[in-house]
């Protein structure tokens, strides 16, 4: 024990491995137990006065990979590479006289015996943990079948020590974007207290290890031997709701679904909510599946969902939550492949009635072009026939002889007495003869009435010249 306090070797955090070769075979060895956890160093005692004469003790950083070897100590492990090489592996301060009285070398049990009439402890015992001569084969006191479950337990354990991490938490508010709200981060360290296989330092490790200032200030108090239990009762008191259930579940009634939000994430916003009412006390937890549905239908505009999946109807018996959120994601996947159909198939029939419409237009434009046509031609007729019958009326009317005591003065410009210039005898509206604008009931007709003007400028001119012929 002597060579232990002068070496300063940590006793609680401490092995000693018997059967070493002082080669690089002992290598393997120390490989296999660096898998639990940091070592902070190797000693080979070469005290032959020590108990532990020709042994290496490995010593490690942290009390936690003690906690790990525990279950499985002692350990007896056969080299890969030589079969004649065993090592024994224990934990140091249950052979160490100081810590748990005087042990017995380290010896296989059935397999070494004392001869007769010996000491248990001689005084010159040799190397107190030097692998024993077997008198069978290895493979008869650890079978391939138990190496291969202790191996994969190793690993197993391992490798979940390793992978066990939390997401940084600081408790800043707002919260940073890389970072999780508390009662999120409570249920992950809450799942990590329920796991029976791992150890409750390790929970504490990393619980420290996730927290940031000022989160991490708030524990600082405690020690690292702290159980994770307490911790968590401590950050609850800095950063849990504090808000009563009944407040929390007035917030929940007054939770409504908001523009552009599908049914589907206003019920997972519901849940949320509820879920902490729960927590609180608000309401108990049987109830949660019918206030749920309750405020569902209150809280919801889509009333089309509502109707199509008889909501109204199950308050009775309402769903749980997952049925509830698989029945409205459903719903919601066929309402948006009808809609995306029949946008295509608009789409695809948006030509053809382009196409139809463009040809009635054009049929139409066609038709009204040969009726106006029609209607000019029609004018022009009447206008034709009207000019004809004033000609002739005009020339059917007898001319009275002149006037002797009428006979004008030879520089007189007048027209002679009894036949006066032509005058309009047209509507100045509609073009008709019989009639005036003013008591017109005709539609406008403009082509007419420039037609009868022309036709009324033309016989004045013949009147101008006949008269001022018969004048000179």
């Amino acid at each position: 024990m002597n060579f232990i306090e002068e070496a300063g070797v940590n006793v609680a955090h401490s092995v000693i491995v018997s059967g070493v070769t002082n080669t690089e075979k002992d290598d393997e060895i120390i490989d296999c137990l660096k898998r639990y956890g940091s070592i902070k160093k190797i000693t080979f005692v070469d005290d032959s006065n020590s108990l532990f004469y020709n042994n290496l003790i490995v010593e490690y950083t942290h009390r936690s990979a003690m906690t790990a070897l525990n279950p499985i100590l002692p350990y007896t492990y056969q080299s890969e590479t030589d079969s004649d090489t065993v090592y024994c592996v224990k934990a140091l301060s249950n052979e160490s006289p100081a810590t748990a009285g005087v042990k017995t070398p380290c010896r296989l049990q059935s397999i070494h015996s004392e001869p007769a009439g010996r000491s248990s402890l001689p005084e010159q015992a040799g190397p107190l943990l030097a692998p024993p001569r077997l008198s069978m084969y290895p493979n008869d006191l650890n079978p391939p079948e138990v190496q291969k479950v202790v191996v994969e337990h190793l690993i197993r354990t391992s490798d979940l020590n390793s992978s066990i991490r939390l997401r940084s938490f600081s408790g800043k508010s707002p919260k940073p974007n890389n970072e999780m709200d508390y009662e999120t981060r409570r249920s992950h360290i809450e799942l990590l207290l329920v796991d029976h296989n791992l150890p409750s330092v390790l929970v504490t490790r990393r619980i420290l290890e996730s927290l940031l200032s000022p989160a991490a200030d708030v524990v600082k108090g405690l020690g690292p031997d702290t159980l994770p239990e307490v911790y968590l009762r401590v950050l609850d008191s800095a950063f849990a709701t504090v808000q009563d259930g009944e407040e929390l579940f007035a917030k929940f009634l007054n939770t409504f679904q908001d523009p552009g939000e599908t049914p589907s994430a206003y019920l997972q916003r519901l849940q949320l909510t509820l879920n902490t009412v729960v927590k609180q006390g608000g309401i108990a937890s049987v109830d949660l599946d019918k206030h749920l549905l309750k405020q569902f239908c209150r809280g919801c505009w889509d009333n089309t969902v509502i109707n199509k999946l008889q909501l109204e109807q199950r308050r009775r018996n309402p769903p749980s939550f997952p049925e509830f959120l698989f029945l409205l994601r459903t719903e919601e996947d066929r309402q948006l492949t009808k809609d995306s159909l029949m946008k295509r198939h608009m789409t695809a029939l948006k030509p053809r009635v382009n196409v139809h419409s463009q040809s009635a237009c054009s049929c139409g434009h066609s038709e009204m072009r040969t009726i106006n046509e029609l209607k000019q031609q029609m004018q022009q007729l009447q206008s034709q026939m009207s000019a004809l019958l004033s000609r002739k009326s005009q020339s059917s009317k007898p001319v009275p002889p002149p006037s002797r005591a009428a006979k004008p003065h030879s520089g007189s410009t007048f027209p002679p007495s009894g036949f006066s210039r032509p005058k309009p005898n047209y509507c100045f509206k509609c073009g008709e003869e019989g009639h005036i604008s003013a008591g017109c009931n005709n539609p406008p007709n403009p082509a007419l009435v420039v037609q009868k003007k022309k036709q009324l400028q033309q016989r004045r001119q013949v009147w101008d010249s006949k008269n001022n012929k018969s004048l000179n």
